[in-house]
């Protein structure tokens, strides 16, 4: 009868070290899908919030704009471009000072609508046609950086509103 020193049972040190080399593997991939996930998420939140904001600013601005009977511009940038339009509305005792600031915010009547615009942001005033221009601050940056791209423009027909 001969004894045998090695034992059949349990694992080979290759066979550990192949295991955990697997899941240190698979936990790196796990990680950084995780990461990319919570990145991704936020940036997505993040761009839903500005295109809310800056839609909501621009129908708040629209309903206002259609239903002025009156409506100038002043603080002028050059040409036909201003800061501020100041609106007269039918039966309202006070009108509606809209101005777009160089910080980036929509004001009405002094009151902040929303501070999430970017550069360029205007009133362009003609004798027949007021153009908003809003355009959106990047609210993103980094890896996966997702921003409302396109600045919101309306034009309305100012012809018969002087």
């Amino acid at each position: 009868m001969e004894l045998s020193l090695r034992s059949q049972k349990g694992f080979s040190l290759t066979e550990l070290l192949v295991a955990l080399l697997i899941i240190s593997m698979t936990s790196v991939l796990l990680t950084q899908m995780l990461s990319f996930n919570i990145s991704s998420t936020n940036a997505f939140s993040q761009y839903n919030n500005q295109q809310f904001t800056i839609n909501n600013a621009s129908i708040r601005l629209g309903k206002d704009i259609e239903r002025a009977i009156v409506i100038s511009a002043e603080e002028s940038l050059g040409g036909n471009d201003y800061k501020k339009i100041i609106l007269t509305i039918e039966g309202e005792s006070t009108g509606y000072n809209w101005v777009i600031d160089g910080n980036g915010k929509l004001l009405l009547n002094d009151m902040e609508v929303t501070d999430k615009l970017g550069v360029g942001s205007k009133f362009v005033c003609t004798n027949d046609i007021l153009t908003v221009v809003l355009i959106p601050k990047p609210s993103n940056t980094g890896k996966h950086s997702i921003n409302v791209a396109k600045p919101i423009i309306s034009q309305y027909g100012i012809k018969y509103k002087h």
